[in-house]
């Protein structure tokens, strides 16, 4: 991944266990379906109200419910180092619920330019901080 280089795409996981890591950062975002996780130490479900966090190097693994569906953001670690201090799991309020929602259906429409997808991630990643109350240094 290119280190200025932000993706927010559609992704579905399969029913296999999968375990790896990467270099950048990674927010899961429920649409539909769920999708057991371990992110490090620390296990959860991300599914209609809870998202994952998975920061850069950190071993993550995976088994998704069959007919999955979920925002994936992939955003390198110097972009916002922050997303470090966000828990590996987070309860979505109603308002990022419908942001996810919101997310999903420019994604579904492929009509979105990357400087929208860029914007759109950026104030997903404030928000995120602000539910958490952590303050946000993104470089915008």
């Amino acid at each position: 991944m290119d280190q200025n280089t932000l993706t927010l795409d559609l992704r579905s996981y399969s029913a296999e266990t999968d375990s790896h890591q990467h270099d950048y950062h990674q927010l899961v975002l429920p649409v539909s379906g769920q999708l057991d996780m371990t992110v490090g130490h620390r296990s959860g479900l991300v599914s209609s109200q809870q998202a994952a966090v998975v920061a850069a190097g950190e071993d993550h693994g995976f088994y998704g419910s069959p007919d999955n569906c979920f925002v994936v953001a992939d955003i390198p670690d110097r972009l916002a180092p922050e997303l470090e201090r966000l828990p590996a799991f987070i309860t979505l309020n109603p308002a990022l619920n419908q942001y996810v929602c919101f997310l999903y259906q420019q994604l579904q429409q492929q009509q979105t330019t990357v400087s929208s997808q860029r914007q759109m991630l950026l104030l997903l990643i404030q928000l995120l901080h602000e539910q958490c109350g952590e303050k946000t240094n993104i470089e915008r």
